[in-house]
């Protein structure tokens, strides 16, 4: 199972010389400005971009923490090789920021789950699609015991 967003504003500048990676081949203009993010229940995530994508593992390691591995790939071995260099550490860097504001969030709202008045929270008919289809998903695995 899976669920996913995506987005239309995706448009990251990686280089002040306004190099590019090399794209996937055969990309519709969506892909333009257009990147997906989906998540393989139950703990793969994955961010699909018209010139590289991310694969994140999370592995649970008790119930207070959770070690993310992450990898970053691009379109073509041209894309790795020491002209691409600075832009892929350019790129990583970017990633590191976005993902480190990420588990900020989720820790914040792990905290407050610990909270006595939290009951449970509301779903946001617009933001949590994903979220509520996991747990529809782990609530099924759990009545198929």
């Amino acid at each position: 199972n899976y669920a996913g967003q995506g987005t239309m504003v995706y448009a990251p500048q990686i280089s002040d010389d306004g190099r590019q990676f090399p794209n996937f081949d055969g990309l519709s203009a969506k892909w333009d400005t257009g990147a997906e993010y989906v998540a393989l229940f139950p703990n793969v995530l994955i961010g699909v971009h018209r010139d590289h994508y991310f694969a994140i593992i999370l592995t649970p390691d008790g119930p207070e923490k959770t070690v993310e591995q992450i990898e970053l790939y691009y379109t073509t071995q041209h894309a790795t090789t020491e002209k691409y260099a600075d832009m892929r550490t350019t790129n990583s860097a970017m990633w590191r920021t976005v993902f480190a504001e990420d588990i900020t969030v989720v820790e914040g709202m792990q905290k407050g789950r610990h909270a006595p008045a939290y009951d449970g929270g509301k779903f946001s008919a617009v933001m949590d699609g994903p979220t509520h289809h996991f747990h529809k998903w782990v609530a099924q695995a759990l009545c198929d015991r």
